[in-house]
């Protein structure tokens, strides 16, 4: 079961009789903008020649203001923790940096984020 639920990137899976249904909460969507960001910054890492030996800090800026983009933004700020932990980042730190590595536009979610990652020492 547990491997049926990570390939279907779901947290809970339930069978009935003839019963199929999906129910998409606040909670699955801010893991699924994780999981999106966490896969977007690995692929930052790889292309910058970065190995897992090497510790970053990951900038971040979502331009717009509106409430889909203030999920992102929280995606970003509350769960920065395992987010800094997935991409093996010292920091994560909420700045149009210029002075990175590695930069680039990504939609998470549908809304605009830059990503910009710099490998530390």
């Amino acid at each position: 079961m547990a491997i049926i639920k990570d390939e279907l990137n779901v947290m809970e899976l339930r069978f009935g009789i003839n019963e199929l249904g999906t129910k998409m909460t606040k909670e699955l969507l801010r893991e699924g903008i994780k999981r999106e960001l966490v896969r977007s910054i690995n692929a930052m890492r790889k292309n910058a020649g970065l190995t897992i030996q090497d510790k970053i800090i990951v900038y971040w800026d979502v331009p717009k203001t509106d409430s889909a983009a203030a999920l992102v933004r929280g995606v970003l700020t509350e769960l920065g923790g395992e987010l800094a932990k997935d991409v093996l980042a010292n920091e994560i730190k909420e700045e149009h940096a210029r002075a990175i590595d590695s930069g680039k536009e990504i939609k998470a979610n549908g809304e605009d984020v830059w990503l910009g990652i710099k490998k530390i020492g």
